[in-house]
C-alpha cells in the first residue's frame, strides 16, 4: 500500500497538498489480506487512489500542525505481522530570493503515534509527538505488531508539522518552488504462531515430482499456494501467475533449482517462501541473478538463496520494478553471487527484513532515480553501494566484513542508521556532495558513536562531515 503525499512552500508559508497519488493494492499470501483505512471522527474510509490524506486546501504557516488518522485492518482469516515504513521518494530543491537551495526534508517534522483517540486540537497531536518526531528526511520504520484475523489496529496518528524555527530560510523566491513526496507503505507478513486457520486457506497443490511443479504453476490461478514436499525441484520455464505463493517444507527440507539463465518472477504479488533456492547453475549470468524480481509485491520470505552471477555484474537476487513499486525480501540468508540484490536500472523501493547477505556488494544500487532502500533487522557483510536514490534506511543492522574482505558504506544519497552497529573495519563513504546522513543510537566496535567522537572513529571521509551534513543523535558533526 502506498500513498504519496507532497509539501510545497509558500513565499511566507507553506501548502500541503492531499494525496497526488495512492495505489492501494491487497497484499495475499494464501488468504493473508490488509487494507488500510482513513478515521474520520466515527468513520473510516477504505484508502483507495482517490483518497486524500490531508485537507489540500490548509494554508500552512511556521508552527502548523496537520495530522491523519489511520487504521490497518486484517481482512483474512490468519493472524498476522505488520510494519509502517515512511520515507522520502522524491524530492525537489527550491530557490531562496537569494539563491540559496530549499530543501523540504531538511525542516519539516512528523512522528507516527499509536493512540486511543483523536486529538482534540493540531497543538495536542504536536505536543504528542515532539518526543518522538523526527525530520522527514529522516524516514520511519515501526517495531512489528501482531493483528489477529478479522480486527482492525487501533488508532494510528501521522503528525506533520513545520517548526518555528525554520524561519524565512524557508521562503522560497516563487519561481523555485521545493517540494517533497512522503511514501506510506505496510509491509505484511503471516504471523507464524497461528495455524489454527490455515485449512481455509487456498491451497490447492501439494507438489512431490517436477511433473506436478510444472502443471501446478501451468494451472494455478490468483489466490493459490501451491505447496512443496521436501526435496528437490526444477524450476519450470512458465512464469508464476500473479497472486500465487510456492512455499516450501522449510530451506534445509526444499529446494528448487534454476537454471542457467536463473528464474524471472514476472507477475504482481508473488511469493516464494519457506525454501532454498539453489542458484548455482547461473553463475555466468550478466545484469541478471539466480532470481529476478520485476513484479510489484514480489515477495522471498524464509530463503536461503545460493549462487546467482559471480561475474561483475552478476548477483544472486536481481531487481528491476517500474515507478512506485516494491518488493520485500526478508528472514533469508543469501550469499553466492558476486552482488547479493542487485538493483540495476530501476525504479521501485525495496525492503529487506531480517536478512544475512554475504557478497562483494551485499546490496548494490546501480542506477539512481525517485524510491527508496529499507534495511531492517539484518546483517550485510562486505561493500554496500547505493546510486542517487531518494533515501537509504538502515534499522537495527549490523554491518560487517564478508568473505570478499570488504567492509564499507559507499553512498550517494540521504542516509540514516538506527541503532546499527559496526565492526572495527567499518568505514562510511560519501561519494558525492550535497546530503546527508543520520545516526541515531549507533555503536562501532563496541563504542557508542557521538557528535565528538565520529571523526575518530570514521576518519577515512571527512567528505561525510564537511562537504555533506552529519548529525548523530540530532547533534552536528562539525567540521
Amino acid at each position: 500500500m502506498v500513498l504519496c503525499c507532497a509539501m510545497l512552500i509558500g513565499t511566507t508559508y507553506a501548502w500541503f497538498t492531499d494525496v497526488s497519488s495512492a495505489s492501494v493494492s491487497d497484499i495475499h499470501s494464501g488468504n493473508l489480506r490488509a487494507e488500510l483505512y482513513k478515521v474520520i471522527g466515527n468513520a473510516e474510509i477504505k484508502v483507495n487512489e482517490e483518497t486524500n490524506l490531508f485537507d489540500e486546501n490548509v494554508l500552512w504557516e511556521l508552527g502548523h500542525t496537520e495530522v491523519a488518522y489511520l487504521k490497518v485492518s486484517n481482512e483474512g482469516n490468519l493472524d498476522l505481522k505488520y510494519r509502517l515504513t515512511i520515507n522520502v521518494t522524491n524530492k525537489t530543491i527550491g530557490k531562496t530570493h537569494d539563491g540559496a537551495d530549499i530543501d523540504l526534508s531538511q525542516y519539516l517534522r512528523f512522528a507516527v503515534i499509536e493512540t486511543a483517540s483523536q486529538y482534540s486540537s493540531g497543538d495536542a497531536a504536536r505536543n504528542a509527538a515532539e518526543s518522538v518526531s523526527r525530520l522527514i528526511s529522516a524516514g520511519f520504520v515501526s517495531e512489528e505488531s501482531k493483528l489477529p484475523a478479522n480486527t482492525k489496529s487501533d488508532l494510528i496518528a501521522i503528525v506533520v508539522y513545520m517548526p518555528e524555527e525554520a524561519g524565512n530560510t524557508a521562503n522560497h523566491n516563487g519561481t523555485n518552488i521545493p517540494s517533497i513526496d512522503l511514501n506510506l507503505s505496510i509491509a505484511t507478513t503471516q504471523d507464524a504462531g497461528e495455524f489454527e486457520n490455515i485449512e481455509d486457506s487456498d491451497t490447492l497443490y501439494t507438489v512431490t515430482s517436477n511433473e506436478e511443479f510444472a502443471e501446478a504453476i501451468a494451472s494455478a490461478t490468483a489466490g493459490d499456494t501451491i505447496t512443496l514436499s521436501s526435496g528437490t525441484f526444477i524450476l519450470p520455464a512458465t512464469a508464476i501467475p500473479a497472486d500465487v505463493v510456492i512455499s516450501g517444507n522449510g530451506a534445509a527440507n526444499t529446494a528448487i533449482v534454476t537454471n542457467a539463465d536463473g528464474y524471472t518472477i514476472e507477475n504482481d504479488n508473488v511469493t516464494i517462501q519457506n525454501l532454498t533456492v539453489d542458484g548455482r547453475a547461473a553463475s555466468g549470468v550478466h545484469y541478471s541473478g539466480a532470481i529476478n524480481l520485476r513484479g510489484n509485491n514480489a515477495i522471498l520470505d524464509n530463503c536461503v538463496i545460493n549462487g546467482g552471477g559471480t561475474t561483475t555484474w552478476g548477483a544472486s537476487v536481481y531487481i528491476n520494478l517500474n515507478s512506485g513499486e516494491t518488493a520485500h525480501i526478508r528472514n533469508s540468508i543469501i550469499s553466492g553471487g558476486f552482488r547479493g540484490i542487485f538493483l540495476g536500472s530501476q525504479a521501485g523501493s525495496v525492503v529487506v527484513d531480517s536478512c544475512d547477505i554475504d557478497a562483494v556488494y551485499p546490496i548494490n544500487v546501480d542506477g539512481g532515480g525517485n524510491f527508496s532502500l529499507t534495511v531492517i533487522n539484518s546483517k550485510l557483510h562486505g561493500w554496500t553501494s547505493y546510486a542517487q536514490i531518494t533515501s537509504a534506511t538502515f534499522i537495527d543492522t549490523e554491518f560487517s566484513m564478508g568473505a570478499s574482505g570488504y567492509d564499507v558504506v559507499a553512498a550517494y544519497t540521504d542516509t540514516t542508521f538506527k541503532n546499527c552497529t559496526f565492526d572495527s573495519a567499518f568505514k562510511i563513504y560519501a561519494q558525492i556532495p550535497g546530503f546527508g546522513f543520520v545516526f541515531e543510537n549507533c555503536m562501532k566496535d563496541g563504542v557508542a558513536v557521538t557528535a565528538e567522537n565520529f571523526k575518530t572513529l570514521f576518519p577515512e571521509d571527512p567528505d561525510v562531515w564537511t562537504r555533506c551534513t552529519c548529525t548523530v543523535n540530532g547533534v552536528a558533526v562539525t567540521p
